[in-house]
This record gives structure tokens, sequence and C-alpha cells, in this order.
């Protein structure tokens, strides 16, 4: 095993405790460490941003759902169509180079930050997640997921 590669396992087992504790969005720590500080390449640390934050969900949806904060229609729908959307989005990532994959994700984390920042729309007012609404979400999310990690 590599250095490197022995580096990236050790970062991903660190940031999967990080992420689980802390209930970060995943993939806007992981890429960066592992493209930048462990020097995996940018398409190899998608798959494996992918493998970390899934497991990192699977086990905080567990422990949600055993405190009854779970909707699990929604979940699995959700899940679903961003499994599907995953594969699409991976199945694109090697279409563009490594540069521009990591410029398009710094992208993305600025709109997430700004969106954060963003006055939230009160809870009463969201919608219930309808079937539809569920999967093109999911979908969306599947696709980008898989194509930035």
């Amino acid at each position: 095993m590599s250095a490197a590669l022995a580096l990236a396992l050790l970062l991903a087992v660190l940031l999967g405790v990080s992420l689980g504790t802390l209930g970060s969005g995943g993939s806007i720590i992981t890429m960066p460490v592992l493209v930048y500080v462990a020097g995996i390449p940018a398409h190899t640390a998608v798959g494996m941003s992918l493998v970390i934050v899934g497991t990192t969900a699977a086990a905080g949806s567990y422990l949600l759902s055993r405190s009854g904060g779970f909707h699990r229609r929604a979940a699995a729908i959700f899940a679903a169509t961003g499994a599907a959307g995953a594969f699409a989005g991976a199945r694109l990532t090697h279409l563009v180079a490594g540069d521009t994959l990591m410029a398009i994700f710094a992208a993305l984390m600025l709109l997430a930050g700004w969106r954060m920042l963003a006055p939230r729309t009160p809870a009463s007012e969201r919608r219930a997640c309808s079937v539809p609404r569920c999967a093109g979400v999911g979908l969306a999310v599947g696709v980008l997921t898989g194509f930035l990690g």
C-alpha cells in the first residue's frame, strides 16, 4: 500500500467520524482533503468521497430512525433516485479534466455557502415531500454527488 493511499484511508476514517459527529456536508470537506492533502487524483477522490459520505449518511440515518425523526418514505424515494443519479453522474465525471472538476466543485461550494447564509424558510411553510418532488430532488442531488463526489 502506498503512503498516499494509507494517508487517504486514515483521513477517510477521521473525516467519517467528524462528519458523523458534526453532521456536516460530507464532500465539501472530504474532496479537498483527499485531493490537496492526500494527493489523490480528483477523479479517484470522487469515488472515495462517495463511499465516505455514503457510509456516514447511512450511520446517521440509522441513528435518526431510532429516535423517530426519520421519514422512511421520503428517504426511500430519495435514496433510490439519488443512487441512480449518482451512477449517471459518476459516468460523466471522466468527461472533464481534474482541474475543471475541482473548479466546478469550488463553485458548488460557494453556492452551498451562500445558501447556508441566506434566510431560512420557516418549517411550517416548507412543502411536503411528494413522490415527484422527492424523486426529482434525489435524482438531481445524485447526479451532482456522482459527478463531483
